[in-house]
């Protein structure tokens, strides 16, 4: 038991009756602890409770709003058309792409560039945009110095493990 929780390979557990019974010291509960419970219907996990802050709860909500992944789904076709300044990116997007493609072609953006990110964003948020735009330029170089094609060895490791597979199947007389 986890206070009043019983634990399931270390995971809080909660059937929907006892849900319905105590929902205010389950919610507190994971609230408190922040570990989430896993809601059972007759043994089965059905449903799990999370703890979150202001920042997830707002992920959570836009990530799964169908308008917000349309958008997300059309701002991704222009960048891959090349259409970077769609309207579809609104303001906020083309100033990142600007300022993305002048950090990585000249290290350095101009400053009305730099001027309209800073009045925009705040520094950590400049600060975060540009670890991204760095740890993206260091795995490009990596790649393009050692010849890396990610996709081959994920394959060969994909059809490695089939091989594997069959042969266990073949060696214990499954049929395939």
């Amino acid at each position: 038991m986890f206070g009043n929780l019983p634990y399931n390979d270390g995971m809080a557990t909660v059937t929907i009756r006892e849900l319905g019974r105590q929902v205010s010291g389950v919610v507190n509960e994971v609230r408190t602890t922040g570990r989430p419970t896993f809601v059972t219907h007759r043994g089965t996990p059905v449903a799990v409770l999370l703890p979150l802050d202001a920042e997830q709860l707002e992920d959570h909500v836009l990530a799964n709003a169908p308008e917000y992944v349309a958008s997300m789904r059309a701002a991704d076709n222009a960048i891959e058309r090349g259409d970077l300044d769609a309207p579809v990116l609104g303001d906020d997007g083309r100033l990142v792409v600007r300022f993305t493609t002048q950090v990585v072609r000249d290290a350095t953006p101009d400053e009305e560039t730099f001027a309209a990110m800073t009045a925009r964003f705040t520094p950590r948020e400049i600060m975060h945009l540009l670890l991204v735009i760095g740890q993206y330029m260091m795995v490009g170089r990596i790649m393009a110095t050692t010849q890396l094609d990610l996709e081959p060895a994920l394959a060969g490791e994909l059809l490695e493990s089939v091989s594997e597979a069959k042969a266990r199947r073949a060696s214990r007389g499954d049929p395939e």
